[in-house]
This record gives structure tokens, sequence and C-alpha cells, in this order.
């Protein structure tokens, strides 16, 4: 049976014995993935768990403690005391454990993600949420132009039908931008910088623990010497008292520089006696402070020379000072300081197996996170470039024959009424684009047809000149197809009056795109908008070349791009 020490005669004499290294923040707050580093702890909260520990070790006090010690009280509470820091530093050490297992396996679990199946994912949800906001936004503006459209006749109202659609046009053109914003918005966002954690320093709480310490082993020492239990003269109360409270207060040191304070206090246990003879009284101050002192650079690990240089200074500092002093409790004084060293190389070995997978970790997830916030961005781009495609076109078309109605009715009623089927056929071409655009990535894998883009232009009233060779009008390219759109869209918004000439050719490996206008040319046509830049952006992509200016003697505009041939429908 193991034998219980007599705490009483430790406690009526001046205690010979150090603690077992108790660290603050045994118990800190449990949070995913582990525990925090132990350079940014603080002093946790005790928890259900740790109640039960002291709990337990009252009781195995009480079972132990003969009740006909004179000392009983004093004995029952200092067991419980050391019977319940080995308890919360066995939980201590086990939760580091545990804590750095599962970040090891969750740094293994981010090691087997393959980052083109989490881009994949990524893009699907993407690609279901932008299509649940254009159904909320710009298919309802859409479906509101059809809407306006229902049961026309001659016998209605063409005029105020025509200035609803005009109206309704309007608004979508506000929402296609607004999307557009949104959708561009956080192409140049910078990502948040990791920020280290701050590096442990002398805090309010800490300075108080140690004036705390270091009051309570000056009350302590001196009421040992008032009641004559120190009886050697090498406890002088001019000496002894200031060194004893200089030494307890280096439990200041614990946590700012643990290797100068460790050392200090060995100093000042050694030195003293040996130089002046002069001993630094005993007491429970040292369960405090030379547990701190041990454990904490215990916990750097051995390749710290100098923390290990500190920790075995000191163990030899406490246990030759107690030999000297009080050889009864040395080796109780020994067993502690052990304990201290080993538990505080435990769980320093722990948080730093936890550190090493927390940073291997991080670097996976920051590479996911990349991989998958580039696929994001790039399906946002795509997105973003191909709606300006379908409904800025649409829109334009839209807002134009809106207008024609409205000025043939009602002289010229089937001059109308055809302005508005063509803009019902425009508005229904747009919504299946929309379709084909959300949620299966769009109608990039298909061919366009370019003399039916330029028929519906044609209707608007604007004169087109389409010359095409050695390439297939009705299924062309669809990055030939959007740069014919977008140069006749801006030619109709831009310069309504203007005849535009479109040249499609194949010239050697690559396909030659050219709209022009003879309008007044871009100083009163604005500036380049969302589509243009698309453009360049995904002409660039496919290696081709794409630029836009004003036309010969500064007049008009053009649009043109070069396409490599091997990825366009070249007959």
């Amino acid at each position: 049976m193991l034998a219980v020490p007599d705490w009483s005669r430790v406690l009526r004499k001046p205690p010979k014995s150090v603690a077992a290294g108790m660290t603050p923040g045994y118990s800190a707050r449990r949070i995913p993935g582990g525990v925090a580093p132990w350079h940014a702890r603080g002093v946790g909260r005790p928890d259900l768990t740790d109640a039960g520990i002291v709990a337990a070790a009252g009781a195995a006090a009480l079972l132990t403690i003969s009740r006909n010690d004179p000392a009983y009280v004093v004995s029952l509470a200092f067991s419980t005391v050391m019977l319940s820091l080995l308890g919360l530093l066995l939980r201590l050490a086990t939760t580091t454990f545990r804590a750095a297992y599962a970040e090891q396996r969750r740094a293994r679990a981010l090691g087997r993600v393959d980052p083109a199946a989490l881009a994949q994912r990524a893009v699907r949800d993407e690609r279901a949420r932008l299509s649940a906001e254009l159904d909320a936004c710009i298919r309802t503006s859409l479906w509101s132009i059809r809407q306006e459209l229902a049961g026309v006749s001659v016998d209605d109202d063409g005029r105020e039908r025509a200035r609803r659609i005009h109206f309704r046009a309007r608004e979508a053109t506000t929402e296609l931008r607004r999307q557009l914003g949104l959708l561009r918005a956080d192409e140049a966002a910078p990502r948040d910088a990791a920020v280290a954690p701050p590096a442990p320093g002398l805090s309010r709480r800490t300075v108080t623990l140690a004036a705390v310490v270091a009051v309570v082993a000056v009350l302590e020492n001196w009421g040992y010497y008032s009641t004559g239990e120190y009886d050697t003269p090498a406890f002088s109360p001019a000496w002894s008292l200031p060194l004893t409270a200089l030494a307890a207060a280096t439990i200041v040191g614990w946590r700012a520089a643990p290797v100068t304070a460790a050392a200090t206090l060995a100093a000042l246990l050694v030195v003293p006696p040996l130089t002046v003879g002069v001993m630094v009284g005993s007491g429970a101050w040292m369960v405090a402070t030379v547990g701190c002192l041990t454990w904490a650079p215990a916990s750097r690990g051995v390749r710290d020379v100098r923390a290990l240089l500190a920790v075995a200074a000191l163990a030899g500092a406490v246990v030759w000072s107690r030999v000297h002093d009080d050889p009864e409790n040395a080796a109780m004084c020994a067993l502690l300081v052990t304990v201290a060293w080993v538990t505080g190389s435990v769980v320093g070995w722990n948080r730093r197996r936890q550190q090493t997978a927390a940073r291997r970790a991080a670097a996976l997830q920051a590479d996911l996170d990349a991989a998958r916030d580039e696929a994001v961005q790039g399906e946002r781009l795509g997105v973003a470039r191909e709606l300006h495609d379908v409904v800025s076109h649409a829109v334009g078309v839209v807002a134009m024959q809106a207008a024609a109605a409205e000025v043939s009715w009602p002289s010229k009623p089937a001059v109308a009424l055809r302005a508005f089927e063509t803009i019902d056929r425009v508005v229904g071409e747009a919504l299946a684009e929309l379709d084909r655009l959300l949620p299966d990535g769009g109608p990039a894998g298909r061919g366009h047809d370019l003399a039916a883009l330029v028929e519906r232009i044609r209707a608007t009233g604007t004169t087109v000149r389409l010359t095409v060779h050695e390439v297939e009008a009705e299924h062309a390219d669809p990055i030939v197809y959007r740069v014919v759109q977008e140069g006749l869209t801006n030619a109709v918004r831009h310069a309504p009056s203007a005849a535009v000439d479109v040249l499609v050719e194949a010239v050697g490996d690559v396909v030659r795109v050219r709209v022009s206008d003879d309008g007044p040319g871009p100083g009163e046509s604005g500036c380049e908008g969302f589509g243009l830049v698309g453009l360049a952006e995904r002409v660039s992509l496919r290696g081709g070349t794409f630029s836009t200016g004003p036309g010969p003697d500064a007049r008009g505009y053009v649009v043109e791009a070069t396409i490599p041939a091997q990825r366009a429908s070249v007959t």
C-alpha cells in the first residue's frame, strides 16, 4: 500500500515539497481541432471534469489521512491539493495528446482531398446558387417582358404596351448591371493575411500572481520564524525574507522568459547559502513558482539546449537546497520536480506535434481553398461574360423594337406587331440561353447561327452587311459568335443610325472577326463596359488577340479579334 507522507509535519515546519508543475490553462475551453498552442493560451476556466478530479482527490485524501493526526484539517487540505494537481496534470497530458492526434488526422484527411474534385463540387454549388439568383432577377425581368406581349392585337393600345416593354427593358438593364457588378466584385479582392499569434509577455494577471505568491512566501516564512520552526542561524529575517520574496516572485517570468526565470531561481536557491550562509525560506510558494518554472522550460523540448540546462540547474538547486536544509523531505521534492519535468515535457511534445500538424493542415487547407476559389471565381467570371452576352444583346434588341412599335402604332399596326413578334422571339431565345447557361455550364459547347443573329439586328432597322469566308455561318464558334454579337449590340446602342459591316473569315491558322460601323466614333459612344472586357479575357484565354477602337479618320468604331482556328468551326 502506498505510504502517505506526514503532511502535518511538513506544514508545521517549513514545507519541504515542491508542487508537480501545474500550469495555468490546464482546463482551457475546448475548441475545434484541439487546444490552442501553448504560447497563445491564457488561464482556462475549470469545467465539470476538473471539479470531478478535485472531488476524487478529496475523497482519496479522506480515506488515507488518519483522523488521529493532530493537524488533520491541514493535512487533508494539503493532500487534496497535491492529488488534485497530479490528476489535473494527467488530464492535461491526455487532452494535449488527443488534440495532437486529432490535428494529425485532420491533416491526413486534408491530404487525401483531391483539389480538382473539390473545385468541381464548388463549381456545381456555385452554379446552383447563381441559377437561383438569376431566377429571382434576370429571368423574372425577361418573363415580365413576355407577359406584356400576352394577347397583343391590333385592337389594343400598342403604344402603351410598347412603353411598358421599354420600361421593363430598362429594369432588366439595371438588374443586369447590378448582377455583373456582383459577379466581378471578388475578382481583385485581396486574401486575408494569416495573423501570427501574439508572443507571450507580461500580463497584469501574471504580475498579480507573482505579487500574491511573494506576499504569501513572506508571511508564511515570518510565521515559521515567529513560532520557532526555524532552528538554524542560516535563516536571518533581514536577509532570508527579502530573498524568499524575490525567489517566489520569479514566477513572473514563467511565460515571458521561463529560461531566465528558472536560472534566476536556481541561483537564488544556491548562491546565498554558499556565499553568505543565508538560506531561502521554504513554503507553499514553491508549489507555484518551482512548479511553473520547471514546467515551462521543460515543455520546450530537449532540442532547446538553454531550456534543458535551465531545468537541470533548477532541479539540482531545489534538491540540493532541500538536502542542505531539510533532508527528510528531499526525496519528496525530487519526486515532485521530476513529475513537473516529465509532464511538462510530455505536454510540450504533444503541443509541438499539434502545431506541426496544424501548420501542415493550414497549408493543405490554403491550397484547397485556392483551388476552390480559383474555380469558383472562374465560374463567376464565365457566367458574367455569358450573362452579359445573352441578356445585354436581348435587352438592346427589345428596347429598339419597343421604340419602333411605339412609333409605328397606330398608323402601321402590322409593323408594330412584327416588332412585338421579334421581341417575343428574342426574349424566348434569351431565356433558352439562360437555361443552357445554368446549371450545366452554358452554351460554350455548341455552335451559333450568325445569319439569324444578323437578321434579328436588321429587324431593328439597322443596316448590317455580313461577309463570311471559309466559316460556317450556321454553326460558328461560340467565341466568334460572341464577338459579332457584342459588336452589333454596341453599334445598335451607341450608333443606332449607323451601318455595320461584319467580316468573319479564316486566314491561315486563325479566324479573323471584324465588326465596324460608320457612326460618330468612341468619343461620343461611351467607354468599354463588361461585354468588351469579358470578350478580351475570353479571347486571351483561347490564345487569340482582341482590340477595339475608332475606325479610319476617327470615325465609327471597330471591334476586331483573331481566334486560333484549331478550336473554331472552319470548313
